[in-house]
């Protein structure tokens, strides 16, 4: 609402918000009370001033009827009502509302109601409404002549339709009934169905409504021809997309799911679906695609303090061949560890949730003394269940180079180098959902996984190494409460920890697990004080988070576990406050973390890191 108001020449504008109508009305109210105690001239200009306020403000209407839904609708109907349509015709106003009460009233089953309507001094309007008797449903004949009667889902609403004898007759309900018989009937590919009967008997002497609504289905059709209009990708790999055969009886879902699917595959710019009804009851389906041809940069800097600065470069092919094959490929710069990865994603049977993977990588990470250069190349099946499981079947070949660095019994520094190679199969099964993807306050994610290498597969070693992790967040307290616990665990069998491939042994420490302390610090050491790592892992955390803005959190946690080998080796623990700041890339998280136990018991270290709960 803007008002004007001027002085001398000088001209202001004055915006007011109305929040609460009641509240402007009040405040009217008290101005024009003022008002009377002043001086006529400056009454003169404040009335001015207040004119637009009470020309354009709306009338509070408070309507009685004895029946909320019918109060409820009399109020829709209504609508708004300026003060001034009052002040210039209260009589048709009055009319208006009239009409409003008989239509409202009339849907929801009562005829002839009745009204008193008073127009208060503060500006509302108080509606008394006397109902009287409803019009109850009389006889109702809801039916489907046709093949289609014999779907469940007809039967359904057949049966147990929205019009109940004997109870009030309000018009929706007539009129989802028919919508729903519509719907059905269009979406099982009965698309010459029609309404024989579509109408409602009225007897307001017997307040009595009788229904009698009758479709007739005709034939169901069958989906027909199907054709793919694109360049680039094999037919084979796009009828594997389908969710149905052509022949087969139409539903209008599965074409909805069709485009769904060529939208998740990741292949196409732009993908549409159209259908066309063609003779001898079949429907022709033509799916217009653009696949995609550009090749995508992803470059990502960071920082934790656990690694320090940290720079990461991703290549991505989506669409690498006619089969539907993609191509990425990362590279990786840390303090501690620098990596480069390439994975060769194969589609089968079904795209969408069944790919092979040919994978090789590159890792060169230390960890206080030792130097672990690892090189990969496997192979892996990932198969995504209808419960959202994600199960990964795989097998890597592996060569490992460790060098350690270490001062021997006369005091003079040594290097030692061990170079094994191995052979690993592995399966890892997966699930997690979440309400919300960049901040979510619910949700939760569990893995188990285990690999192994023996002497018979050609590997210089033999161990069987398992893990579990689960992560848990729920909202408490309220609904800016959000607390997280997370688990980790993990066990190897092995005779000698250190005969286990570095790679594969337990450490624990740093922003992802124990916080507080230094990256991969905590594990069993030799009697030399090196480390070396533990057979097993219990890492534990707890979490609660309060939203303080929208974009900002912040809380308190507590952490603690150990990577061990002897169950005589202790704990480490820590404590300390955290903020959240959901940023348009990502959580970025900061924590002040306080260890309490071991050398660095006391000295807080802050952890800086980005990416997501799970």
């Amino acid at each position: 609402m803007d008002i004007i108001i001027q002085f001398s020449g000088y001209r202001y504008l004055l915006t007011i918000k109305i929040i609460n109508q009641r509240f402007l009305n009040i405040m009217v109210s008290l101005l024009r009370s003022i008002v009377l105690v002043m001086p006529h001239a400056a009454r003169c200009l404040v009335v001015l001033c207040l004119l637009p306020l009470t020309v354009l403000a709306d009338v509070s209407i408070k309507v009685n009827s004895g029946v909320a839904d019918v109060d409820t609708n009399i109020l829709a109907h209504i609508g708004k009502i300026a003060v001034a349509d009052i002040k210039q015709n209260d009589l048709l106003v009055r009319r208006r509302i009239l009409k409003h009460i008989d239509d409202a009233t009339h849907a929801l089953g009562y005829y002839g109601a009745t009204a008193e309507i008073e127009f208060l001094q503060d500006e509302s309007i108080q509606v008394n409404v006397t109902l009287g008797r409803p019009v109850l449903w009389g006889e109702v004949n809801v039916s489907v002549i046709g093949p289609a009667e014999n779907l469940i889902a007809i039967q359904k609403v057949v049966a147990a339709p929205l019009l109940k004898t004997g109870e009030r007759a309000q018009h929706w309900q007539y009129e989802q009934t028919k919508k729903e018989l519509t719907q059905l009937l269009a979406r099982f590919g009965y698309m010459d169905a029609r309404i024989d009967s579509s109408e409602v008997k009225l007897n307001l002497q017997k307040l009595r409504a009788d229904v009698s609504l009758i479709a007739v289905s005709g034939e169901r059709y069958r989906f027909g021809e199907v054709k793919f209009e694109q360049e680039g990708l094999d037919d084979s790999l796009l009828h594997r997309l389908m969710p149905f055969e052509s022949g087969e009886l139409y539903d209008n879902e599965k074409v909805t799911l069709f485009r769904k699917e060529l939208a998740l595959s990741g292949y196409f710019e732009d993908a549409q679906v159209l259908i066309k009804k063609q003779e001898k009851y079949r429907v022709d389906v033509l799916a217009l695609l653009k696949v995609k041809e550009a090749h995508y940069l992803d470059v990502g800097l960071g920082y934790s303090t656990d690694s320090g600065p940290r720079a990461k470069l991703g290549w991505r092919w989506p669409v690498a061949g006619s089969f539907g094959g993609s191509l990425t490929s990362t590279a990786e710069v840390s303090n501690p560890k620098k990596e480069v990865g390439v994975n060769y994603r194969i589609p089968l049977v079904k795209p969408l949730t069944q790919s092979l993977d040919f994978e090789t990588g590159w890792q060169d990470k230390t960890v206080e003394n030792t130097r672990t250069i690892l090189t990969t190349l496997g192979m892996a099946f990932n198969n995504r269940r209808k419960t959202n499981w994600q199960h990964r079947y795989a097998i890597n070949i592996d060569h490992e180079r460790n060098s350690s660095d270490f001062v021997n019994e006369n005091g003079e520094a040594e290097t030692t180098e061990v170079a094994s190679f191995f052979l690993v199969p592995s399966a890892s099964w997966s699930r997690s959902e979440s309400n919300e993807e960049r901040d979510p306050d619910s949700g939760y994610y569990v893995r188990f996984g285990v690999q192994g290498s023996h002497p018979a597969l050609g590997s210089d070693t033999e161990f069987l190494r398992g893990t579990f992790g689960v992560r848990w967040l729920t909202k408490v307290f309220s609904p800016k409460a959000v607390f997280v616990a997370r688990l980790d665990m993990g066990a190897i069998a092995a005779d000698d920890i250190e005969q286990v491939p570095f790679s594969r042994r337990f450490f624990a420490g740093g922003d992802q697990s124990i916080r507080g302390y230094e990256y991969e610090s905590l594990g069993t050491r030799d009697e030399e004080g090196n480390l070396i790592g533990g057979k097993y892992l219990n890492v534990g955390g707890l979490e609660l988070n309060y939203r303080i803005f929208d974009e900002w959190r912040t809380g308190v946690f507590f952490d603690t576990g150990r990577a061990f080998t002897s169950t005589t080796e202790p704990f480490y623990s820590s404590v300390g406050p955290s903020a959240r700041w959901i940023s348009p890339v990502g959580q970025i998280r900061l924590d002040l973390a306080f260890p309490l136990d071991g050398e660095d018991a006391g000295t807080p270290r802050v952890h800086i890191s980005m990416g997501g709960v799970f």
